[in-house]
């Protein structure tokens, strides 16, 4: 059964400098859990280990605005510490470390590159977990078939011509037949081979671990809300009921396109799929993996008229908790925003 949600949000205070502006400044955006209940409810609340929503804390120094944004799993002991971690010393509560402290930061890279490195003679890097399946299953949701995908366009050199980056977009809705053509392009199953269903996009091993989620802005036939394709079925799986533009805008770090697309698309992984053959070499395959979806749904817009974009920068937690993920096991990678195009 989909969850309803309906976009709520509670300011709080702030610290005044010296010079009378406000140099810290907080805020709590309720996850739809908690929808109705308020700061207070969230507060009251004894429902540990689940996300009840996040505060942004908003700094200004020297005339720069910074917001970062903190999931909350209650209660008001954990609530209470948070707020004494950030707005008193400064710091991020959870990690204990400055929150401009970037000296972490500088050997990311180099790390990513040694743990997924593969030495002379080695066919694997790490642990080869358990695969967790192909496919993720939804029970007891209301599915939702999608038109066959048959979709013919232009000559595929004039779509590569014509791509562009596209940030704004018309007020005419999608049709239910344009989401059926991007999601095929995305991961829809195009034949077999050895028992195995192949797909649109390439994979390491065809072990395919990207999911695909939609946000419905404004789509004929389908009622405000998340989705989850399922490739298998080529159907749509409703898990949230509402109208999420603020809310996913927000995430996204209030980018205005993420309001006033048609339909905002996302992309995880289950990073077990690809690590179950290659072990943490994987991980590298994933995030290029990510890249080709996200290239075919883009060409696959131009070739249907339509604008999209794609955008990296949004709240991770936020984003993985609105889709339910964990953000460990499974996690957001990539959006995509498309709607109609401009006059």
């Amino acid at each position: 059964m989909a969850r309803n949600v309906q976009e709520g949000r509670v300011s709080g205070g702030g610290r005044a400098a010296p010079d009378g502006r406000v140099n810290c400044a907080c805020r709590f955006v309720a996850l739809p859990c908690t929808f109705g209940m308020g700061i207070r409810g969230v507060l009251a609340s004894s429902s540990l280990g689940r996300p009840h929503g996040f505060l942004c804390v908003t700094r200004r120094t020297d005339g720069f605005r910074m917001e970062k944004r903190h999931l909350l799993y209650t209660s008001a002991l954990v609530i209470g510490a948070f707020l004494v971690g950030v707005l008193v010393s400064g710091r991020d509560a959870g990690s204990g470390k400055p929150a401009a402290d970037l000296s972490a930061s500088a050997s990311i890279v180099a790390e990513f590159q040694g743990v997924t490195s593969i030495a002379s003679g080695q066919r694997g890097v790490g642990v080869r977990p358990q695969h967790p399946g192909l496919y993720k299953v939804y029970p007891d949701v209301e599915r939702i078939s999608l038109p066959e995908p048959d979709h013919a366009g232009f000559p595929f050199e004039e779509v590569l011509r014509q791509r562009r980056s596209a940030r704004q977009y018309g007020e005419e809705a999608l049709s239910l037949r344009q989401v059926s053509q991007l999601l095929f392009a995305a991961q829809g199953i195009t034949g077999e081979f050895r028992g195995i269903s192949l797909r649109t996009a390439p994979s390491a091993g065809a072990l395919y671990p990207i999911e695909v989620y939609m946000i419905a802005h404004d789509v004929k036939g389908l009622e405000p809300g998340v989705y989850h394709y399922a490739p298998d079925k080529h159907a749509l799986e409703k898990l949230v009921s509402g109208d999420l533009r603020g809310m996913i805008s927000d995430i996204g770090l209030t980018q205005e396109s993420l309001k006033s697309a048609g339909a905002v698309l996302v992309f995880s992984a289950i990073f077990d799929r690809t690590r179950s053959k290659y072990g943490d070499r994987g991980l590298r395959f994933v995030y290029l993996e990510a890249g080709h979806v996200s290239q075919n749904v883009l060409l696959q817009s131009t070739s249907l008229g339509l604008n999209a974009v794609p955008i990296g920068a949004f709240f991770d937690d936020e984003l993985n908790a609105l889709l339910g993920l964990d953000g460990v096991a499974e996690a957001a990678l990539l959006i995509l925003a498309i709607g109609a195009p401009t006059e």
